[in-house]
């Protein structure tokens, strides 16, 4: 009997976790499109990685495309940086004052899940080139 309680807390974390990500992941990309969808140039944003407070997101626009990383605070997200492959390195997301251990789980989700898309789509989110920072507090 112990071992099917664990079970279905087991389950039962597993799905709210799912849930949480899944929010997140749908919060990320409104945000991003209420920002910089336009009727004539609409974004697409995915995929999207989620550790903790840190987010990694895809996005493609017309012929264009990059990766941005967000921040959440007090419950909300925030783009923090604009740029390309350097998104994906973790040095680069360390400098960004996030945790080495974050920084390598956030590169190696948005790199699996980029891994499984087309070469068109993958070499569009290379085109963004070096870093801007997005003031959050304007957002």
């Amino acid at each position: 009997m112990r071992f099917l309680l664990k079970i279905a807390a087991l389950t039962l974390l597993c799905i709210q976790i799912a849930f949480a990500q899944s929010s997140d992941q749908e919060q990320i990309k409104q945000l991003m499109k209420h920002q910089f969808d336009k009727p004539h140039a609409p974004l697409s944003v995915a995929p999207i990685a989620v550790v903790g407070d840190h987010a990694l997101a895809s996005w493609i626009q017309i012929d264009s495309g990059g990766r941005a990383l967000l921040v959440r605070h007090h419950g909300k997200w925030s783009i923090a940086l604009c740029g390309g492959d350097g998104l994906t390195k973790i040095d680069v997301l360390e400098k960004t004052g996030m945790s080495k251990q974050v920084a390598t789980q956030l590169s190696k989700q948005l790199i699996d899940s980029e891994s499984k898309l087309s070469p068109k789509h993958k070499k569009m989110f290379s085109m963004f080139k070096g870093e801007v920072k997005v003031d959050h507090h304007q957002h």
